[in-house]
């Protein structure tokens, strides 16, 4: 490919997360790693690599050298000022496309802070709100487009995961938990991993998960509660 280019190569391996398969990680990252080693390429990931690999972590680092970890980005306050460099990165990605004619600024702070730092997550609920106003015949996005897309992305969230995955996710945040527990968590965008302010790594529900594993809790010192004044009686 190279030679018939004429032109240094760069091979970019995206979606890793789709790789559930533990045997198809092994062969693509270890049995042929000699082959994809002879390119300058490396593995940069979204998610901690031991969540992919497991027990095959380090053998996947003596292979392959360093791996790179892409966490999530800052998110602004909701008071952030526009010079704020964690809203000034959402402002200037929304104006590359034109996208502050239909969002004020207050709006794309606002979807930052739902997407949880994760890009991807900010650009779908931009495009899911712009959706909503081509629906609705307006001509630009309104609070309530957005209110809608957030609700119906955490009812998303909310048909794929139960009890045990709120009480995992609780577990995990609360540093009582392994988080290896929650690699499935983490592939589904549920729970993030981010890094503080000694670089050791935190994880943080998706904002859109938050309100959901709120009412788990809810439920769960009502039930407990209950439980008590039965015991009592």
């Amino acid at each position: 490919m190279m030679a018939y280019a004429d032109k240094p190569l760069l091979i970019v391996i995206d979606d890793l997360d789709k790789i559930n398969d533990e045997k198809a990680s092994v062969d693509l990252f270890i049995q042929r790693a000699m082959a994809w080693i002879r390119l300058p390429c490396a593995i940069v990931a979204t998610m901690p690599v031991d969540m992919y690999f497991h027990d095959r972590a380090r053998e996947i680092d003596n292979i392959w050298g360093e791996v790179s970890i892409l966490d999530p980005l800052d998110t602004p306050g909701e008071a952030a000022e526009l010079t704020d460099p964690a809203l000034s990165f959402y402002l200037s990605l929304m104006k590359e496309i034109g996208g502050e004619k239909y969002f004020s600024a207050k709006q794309i702070n606002r979807l930052a802070r739902a997407s949880g730092g994760i890009v991807r997550d900010f650009v779908h609920l931009c495009a899911l709100s712009v959706n909503y106003v081509l629906d609705t015949g307006e001509s630009h996005v309104k609070d309530w487009h957005i209110e809608a897309v957030e609700r119906a992305l955490s009812e998303k969230f909310q048909s794929r995961l139960d009890d045990n995955d709120y009480a995992t996710i609780e577990k995990i945040v609360s540093k009582q938990g392994n988080a290896k527990a929650g690699a499935q968590l983490i592939r589904s965008g549920a729970l993030l991993c981010k890094r503080d302010e000694s670089k050791q790594r935190v994880y943080q529900v998706h904002p859109l998960v938050e309100k959901i594993v709120n009412h788990y809790l809810s439920r769960q010192k009502t039930l407990q509660y209950l439980t008590d004044e039965d015991k009592m009686t």
